[in-house]
């Protein structure tokens, strides 16, 4: 997404298969929390970051609020890749609480996105950029990817 800017740590919370890894700068660290509970997804995800030369990447197991809740240093972006119940409160409020640059939210329900965007607007965020994207084409199922900034 044009406007982005990956620099310094970013965090991955991934909910599922699709995983968006924050492009870091060489000795940067990249952590990635891994919610989904078969280890085969966290290995297959491994070799795919090392074959495209990506070394700089930490994976923590565990659900996003309570990973991120215990972050406490700056986290300059967030990825969220929630489930079709989108993002708990409680995640939402830990995100807002380490105060990122940027967060980007990657939605595949049209119907919780304003709450959690709403959730977010409550905590100091706005949407700045968003991105419906139909990559299941003849179906009804969009993803939409915004790009979340402090005000």
């Amino acid at each position: 997404m044009e406007g982005l800017n990956h620099q310094g740590e970013g965090v991955a919370c991934v909910g599922g298969k699709a995983v968006f890894v924050p492009q870091a700068l060489p000795g940067e660290v990249v952590e990635i929390v891994i919610t989904d509970n078969r280890a085969c997804f966290a290995r297959a995800l491994l070799v795919q970051l090392l074959e495209a030369g990506i070394y700089n990447v930490e994976f923590i197991h565990g659900l996003c609020e309570r990973v991120v809740a215990r972050i406490d240093e700056p986290i300059d972006v967030i990825v969220l890749d929630p489930p079709r119940s989108g993002c708990k409160k409680e995640l939402i409020q830990a995100c807002s609480r380490i105060s990122p640059r940027e967060i980007v939210y990657v939605s595949c329900n049209p119907a919780t996105l304003p709450r959690d965007l709403a959730l977010f607007g409550q905590f100091g965020y706005r949407p700045l950029l968003i991105q419906p994207i139909d990559i299941f084409p003849r179906t009804y199922h969009v993803e939409t990817v915004v790009l979340i900034t402090r005000v």
